[in-house]
């Protein structure tokens, strides 16, 4: 009796992990320990810090310089800063530490090894999707503190920020897994990290302007018509990052057959599918 429980304690034990159990996940837990170490957090940490302050603190400043009516719309002004503060952190650096870390597992071996777990393929890309930029995660939380603080001073509805890092969340998903695919796909996986770089930059940057030619697919793989559609009305219209961005209203409907899509709806559809 004493054996037969302790096989049946074994074998529980033995269990793979499910890929929602993101706090038993092998591949995430060796990730954490390896790049939130102090010695090399401390350093992105007080750089995020510092240049997420001075942005704020600029922005707000800058704001109430320009005689903005109130507060309320200083601090709103900064949103779009410190936001861009994140997008750079997840979209850029993040999509490159998963280039360059499952780059790095190649060439250990680690992937050959990974397959002779028992883990099921989706807690393996659970692990790696959350593994590799999770000091990106974390500084995004950082960040997202300015975040809070913009919202509630600056008295932005909750809907519309749900909305926005809903999406924006997605779309970090999303370039995290064709960073995977990219690599897997390539022969000469050391300029993986560059080639993903350059495609997060051609996708954000370059296929949206092709919107103006009727090829408004590309635009939403990205968060600007969130950006338009729920955050425009509360950006004052003197800040300047809403013309450097080019976020002028138009265009927050998508024709779908016979319906017109909110860009939220049209966005998570195309997001979700592709993911």
């Amino acid at each position: 009796m004493a054996e037969d429980k302790y096989n049946t304690e074994s074998t529980e034990g033995l269990k793979p992990v499910a890929f929602w159990e993101l706090h038993k996940n092998p591949i995430l837990l060796r990730y954490i320990r390896s790049r939130m170490r102090w010695n090399g957090l401390a350093a992105a940490l007080i750089l995020t810090l510092v240049l997420t302050i001075f942005t704020f603190v600029i922005s707000f400043n800058g704001a109430i310089r320009f005689s903005l009516q109130s507060d309320v719309n200083a601090y709103r002004a900064a949103f779009l800063p410190v936001f861009l503060i994140q997008v750079v952190l997840m979209m850029f650096l993040g999509t490159g530490s998963v280039a360059s870390g499952i780059t790095q597992e190649y060439e250990d071996g680690m992937v050959e090894y990974q397959r002779l777990t028992p883990m099921s393929p989706m807690a393996k890309i659970v692990g790696y999707v959350f593994g590799l930029p999770i000091r990106e995660w974390f500084l995004f939380l950082v960040t997202s503190f300015f975040i809070g603080i913009i919202v509630v001073k600056g008295d932005v509805p909750m809907g519309s920020i749900w909305r926005i890092y809903s999406v924006f969340f997605l779309s970090i998903i999303l370039y995290h897994l064709m960073a995977l695919v990219v690599v897997h796909s390539m022969s000469k996986k050391r300029v993986a990290g560059r080639v993903i770089q350059m495609l997060v930059l051609v996708l954000y940057f370059v296929f949206p302007l092709l919107s103006q030619f009727g090829l408004v697919f590309f635009e939403y793989l990205t968060v600007r018509p969130i950006l338009k559609e729920n955050i425009l009305e509360y950006i004052p219209r003197q800040l300047s990052m809403r013309r450097l961005l080019d976020l002028d209203g138009s265009g927050t409907t998508v024709p779908f057959f016979d319906q017109q899509l909110k860009a939220w709806s049209f966005s998570m559809i195309i997001m979700t599918s592709l993911t």
